[in-house]
């Protein structure tokens, strides 16, 4: 692997990667092909990425509400060895089940090292999905009342409501709408096999909940 550049930066505060997410990814698809069948801890706001590559190795998903803390006590619970989030952090039990940026790092170069192969080549072996987020304001006295409209309204193929409500479709998009856990907000995450798909979930569904919102006195 002489002469092949690797650049990788720390958001040292938080303990992960930053500019990362998908080398993470990859690297847990590379955990799990070399230990078949465990399971992967992740909040639900995490993609279809983490299902597809566990179910390619016989692994599970074992979902969890939002919360770097919240992964690592439910890491502890199943004794599982590996655990993420959406913003690429890794959890890897055998050094420390939380997040760790610098851990992370020497991981991902030791697999680059051992296979001689780069980054980009790596991450091409994972499927591809685009995420899009946005957010909008919701009064704390609301949200309760708001969510249990979400949830009946919304039509799909399955239905997640561990934190919030994820919508699943057919065609293996899904949007999550969520109350954040420190401001007067509603979060959105919607992912899809394009970038054209991701936006028009987030457009529709923000839509209809900035509708539901003002319905029920809301600014």
């Amino acid at each position: 692997m002489t002469g092949m550049p690797i650049g990788l930066s720390l958001w040292m505060r938080r303990g992960r990667l930053t500019g990362a997410i998908g080398a993470s990814r990859w690297w847990s698809a590379s955990f799990l092909a070399g230990i078949q069948g465990e399971v992967v801890v992740t909040p639900i706001s995490s993609g279809k990425v983490v299902e597809d590559v566990s179910q390619q190795y016989g692994g599970r998903v074992e979902w969890t509400k939002v919360g770097s803390t919240v992964v690592s006590w439910r890491m502890i619970e199943l004794g599982a060895k590996l655990g993420g989030e959406e913003n690429g952090g890794i959890f890897y039990a055998p050094h420390l089940p939380v997040r760790d940026g610098t851990m992370a790092a020497l991981l991902i170069a030791e697999i680059m090292a051992k296979t001689r192969r780069s980054l980009s080549q790596l991450l091409g072996e994972l499927p591809k999905y685009y995420t899009v987020k946005s957010k909008i304001h919701c009064p704390n006295d609301l949200r309760d009342t708001l969510m249990r409209e979400v949830e009946s309204t919304v039509e799909a193929s399955r239905l997640e409501t561990l934190d919030g409500v994820k919508a699943w479709f057919e065609d293996g998009s899904w949007i999550l709408i969520r109350p954040s856990g420190t401001e007067p907000i509603i979060r959105f995450f919607a992912e899809a096999s394009t970038m054209k798909g991701a936006k028009a979930l987030i457009d529709e569904y923000k839509g209809r909940v900035t509708k539901a919102v003002k319905r029920l006195g809301g600014s």
